[in-house]
């Protein structure tokens, strides 16, 4: 049961009891419930018994075909032909996405299983069956462990934390830098537009180590600045949290509000931020960094891939099964270079009593 402050009042600490029994009798019914729906989760992003089984079908079928264990005709493999179609089912079953006039690796597939058959290559539509049934698996592993990293984040019930993080702000008794300094080590050039007096906007600017002040402006004038800027050529993150602010939000390349500001401010920015805490903006554009440059390793990859495969084919040198290769192997190199983005274990604050 959550613990209670004792007031001295009857009344109220009889109350406060009450309170917190009910609360615990609350918690005590719904924690089964949480347990299950979490079990539930690990069985839905785990490893399918089912999947196991098929990718092992497939794999006997290839060696069956490949050491001619029972071929009854001449020219066609029943073996491999019924193992492609019942292994390679799910393959068959995802490729209808073509309806909703999407491409996709399983539509991909399913042209090249169908290929494989009709000019008599039986192992090598097993091969591609098995490469991309084991695709599918690991990529189901890899989107379940991003579910987790966001659903294992939990709020403490009776205050009692057991893994985290914690840290204590200390720039005010230091003197520490603001991160603003963050931010021009970034390359990030920091203008301050506000519509304070001079007097006051310099001793902030000089507090935070902003050099370029610009004092004493009304909401056009902001607005005026940030649309020279984005003429010049220049990307502009405009941070507000007035009203006066809104203007230039809405103008900027990105707006960026904070969460304490006002209604119009927040809803004229692209991106709102929890809190006041400059400090989430300077990791707002780290992630946001890091995620562009892991999205271009993908795409320069994906080019180069293709054009190996382009390269390949037009020398005669690319068969089936090597084209099958290349791309799930490449597909599952994007995946886990993707998975990147995600927390760590020992990054994810989990706190449940």
């Amino acid at each position: 049961m959550p613990s209670i402050r004792r007031t001295g009042d009857p009344e109220i600490d009889s109350l406060n009891t009450d309170v917190a029994r009910e609360i615990a009798v609350q918690h005590a019914h719904e924690e089964p419930t949480e347990h299950h729906d979490h079990d539930h989760d690990e069985h839905a992003h785990g490893v399918d018994w089912q999947d196991l089984v098929r990718i092992l079908f497939v794999a006997l079928a290839a060696a069956a075909v490949w050491f001619r264990v029972w071929e009854p005709l001449t020219h066609f493999s029943i073996i491999g032909i019924a193992a492609t179609l019942i292994g390679g089912y799910p393959i068959f079953k995802e490729a209808v996405d073509i309806f909703e006039g999407r491409m996709t690796m399983e539509l991909s597939m399913t042209i090249a299983l169908v290929a494989a058959l009709v000019v008599g290559e039986f192992f090598t539509a097993l091969v591609i069956a098995l490469f991309v049934l084991a695709a599918e698996v690991l990529e189901g592993l890899t989107l379940g462990r991003g579910r987790r990293a966001i659903e294992e984040s939990r709020v403490p019930a009776d205050g009692t934390v057991l893994d985290g993080q914690s840290f204590v702000d200390q720039a005010s008794i230091t003197g520490e830098s603001m991160p603003v300094q963050d931010l021009k080590d970034m390359g990030l050039s920091i203008l301050l537009l506000t519509g304070d007096s001079k007097a006051v906007a310099e001793s902030v600017a000089q507090a935070l180590g902003v050099s370029a002040v610009y004092p004493e402006l009304l909401p056009e004038q902001k607005l005026q600045k940030v649309t020279e800027l984005i003429d010049a050529g220049q990307k502009i993150a405009m941070l507000g949290d007035g009203i006066n602010d809104a203007p230039a939000l809405t103008k900027a390349t990105v707006g960026v509000a904070m969460g304490s500001g006002t209604d119009v401010a927040r809803e004229s920015a692209d991106i709102v931020l929890i809190g006041s805490d400059l400090r989430t903006f300077v990791e707002t554009v780290r992630i946001a960094r890091r995620c562009m440059k892991i999205i271009m390793q993908n795409f320069y990859g994906t080019i180069a891939v293709d054009s190996l495969g382009v390269g390949l084919a037009a020398f005669g040198m690319l068969n089936p099964l090597l084209a099958a290769f290349i791309h799930v192997s490449s597909e599952l190199t994007f995946i886990l270079n993707s998975t990147r983005m995600l927390p760590r274990k020992a990054q994810t604050t989990s706190a449940l009593s």
